[in-house]
């Protein structure tokens, strides 16, 4: 194999990543040429017609382009200890601010007390890529390296690869790594997001009080679903309202034509349409929100997953709870459902952070039972005995059906109540509760009547009516607390719903 002119790695040279690929290639005595970055946190290596992302993997190939090097081992064995130390210094030690950064140190001191490098004798790409790590963040006094780990780090600081890569590192620290780094402590930056550079949620943008003081003139990456796409300046510009699911409101994006990508949102984009976009917020002239995108000449848009207009079922228009129904796949985009699950998954966590905080004991309990819970006999009962009814029948015994012969052996139903299960823990573990699903077979089809609903309850040992109360009266009262704090703009949805349907209802005469 020979490399008849160097590989292109479109990359930000200030990324700590790319400095990884550059340390190694030098090692590897591989040709790279240095060309801007498409994606931000996402380095891509072109060699003619292949394409690689991403650091380890782009550590991986060049560690594998030249069949006499040891960069990447000198056996199976080497090789194999190398990907995983690849693996792990990516799990631990790949933001620019790790969560876990002295239990990393520690890993790395004991197991260089008796070794030089990382796996076997010589420099390897497990060195190349913890070492400009390291490099980092002793300089920028994130973590202060014990005498193996410093020891280790001057050895591959001394290297001439390293040496030649240095131009690159003396001086500050990266400015991208230390932005990256006080946005993910800010909460700007979203966990598990590096697939994507790191994108930002709506929310942070939008219900952030300080914005126009903290975020302007900010790069982000957004990603999320189009609630309404239009052209403007004879097709040189598109308007873009993104919603990501982070919060009720919709973060309006303007992409020019001079943004990579732009070209993408001319076919098959419209309304419904999955994308990322990666721009910088700028205040934005209109009234409705602090902040816009602005993704301009520099930044780009990217397509995930287009959609035909016509053939999309969901306008900006509220839609009636019947048709959502009919469409439960794509009813969650709907700003009614996104609404209401927010705010009940705040209760939920509202309610196991009250009762954990009060030292109840979370019990699972049965959803199958043999037993009544509330002797209303009103139950879905749960049986396997109708897949064979067609062939041979249902199996019966004096006239009556053989339970014996199905998979409990008896008549078994889904649970009404866990309270039954739960009470023996009580007297046992003292206060505890359960919380989950419950079903009801009454044939009653109102609104007051729910064939699946979920069910706290709440078991007290030695404690009195006045203990329960004043246990039922807390937890309701932490709960709306917990859901005014953190779901205000979706409460406030449903009241402006609310009132518009009463609105509607009182103009056809009707009551609401």
């Amino acid at each position: 194999m020979t490399q008849r002119k160097p590989f292109m790695l479109f990359a930000d040279a200030s990324e700590v990543c790319t400095q990884k690929i550059l340390l190694a290639a030098q090692v590897a005595n591989v040709a790279l040429k240095l060309g801007p970055a498409r994606r931000p946190g996402v380095p891509e290596l072109e060699n003619g017609g292949l394409t690689v992302q991403y650091t380890n993997a782009i550590l991986r190939y060049i560690g594998r382009f030249w069949e006499d090097s040891d960069i990447y081992g000198s056996s199976f064995m080497e090789a194999s200890q190398i990907d995983s130390w690849l693996d792990w210094a990516d799990m631990e030690l790949g933001r620019p601010r790790p969560p876990h950064v002295g239990e990393a140190i520690d890993a790395l001191e004991k197991h260089l007390e008796s070794r030089d490098f990382m796996v076997g004798t010589a420099f390897s790409l497990a060195d190349a890529a913890l070492s400009i790590s390291l490099f980092h963040y002793d300089r920028q006094g994130v973590v202060k390296l014990p005498a193996a780990t410093k020891r280790w780090l001057d050895k591959c600081t001394g290297q001439k690869a390293f040496k030649g890569v240095a131009g690159n590192l003396s001086g500050s620290p990266p400015q991208r790594a230390l932005q990256q780094g006080v946005a993910e402590e800010d909460g700007i930056i979203a966990s598990y997001s590096s697939c994507v550079g790191g994108r930002t949620y709506i929310s942070r943008i939008l219900l952030n009080k300080n914005a126009s003081k903290e975020l302007v003139g900010q790069m982000v990456t957004v990603c999320g679903w189009a609630k309404t796409m239009r052209s403007a300046n004879k097709g040189k510009l598109f308007f873009v309202e993104l919603n990501d699911g982070s919060c009720c409101g919709n973060l309006q994006v303007v992409i020019a034509d001079k943004a990579a990508g732009f070209e993408g949102l001319k076919t098959n984009c419209g309304t419904g349409a999955s994308l990322k976009c990666t721009g910088k917020l700028v205040e934005s002239p209109g009234g409705k929100q602090a902040l816009e995108l602005l993704v301009d000449e520099g930044s780009q848009v990217e397509v995930f997953g287009g959609v035909v207009a016509k053939d999309y079922p969901m306008a900006k228009k509220a839609h009636s709870q019947e048709f959502l129904r009919s469409i439960a796949h794509l009813r969650p985009r709907s700003s009614y459902i996104s609404c209401v699950a927010r705010v009940r998954n705040a209760l939920c966590q509202a309610t196991h952070e009250f009762f954990r905080s009060q030292g109840f004991v979370y019990v699972h309990t049965p959803l199958i039972t043999a037993a009544d819970c509330e002797g209303a006999g009103e139950m879905f009962q749960v049986t396997t005995l109708l897949s064979d009814a067609e062939k041979s029948g249902v199996p019966t015994v004096d006239g009556k059906v053989d339970y014996s012969k199905d998979f409990f052996a008896k008549p078994a139903c889904m649970t009404v109540s866990g309270q039954l299960a739960v009470e023996p823990f009580c007297c046992s573990l003292s206060n505890v509760y359960t919380f989950g699903p419950t079903f009801r077979a009454e044939n009653s089809h109102t609104s007051r009547h729910l064939a699946e609903f979920w069910m706290i309850e709440p078991e007290l040992a030695f404690a009195d009516l006045f203990d329960n109360m004043d246990c039922a009266e807390d937890y309701l009262k932490f709960c709306v607390q917990y859901a005014l704090d953190r779901n205000g703009e979706d409460l406030r949805f449903f009241d402006e719903w609310e009132a518009e349907a009463a609105e509607e209802e009182a103009k056809k005469g009707g009551h609401f």
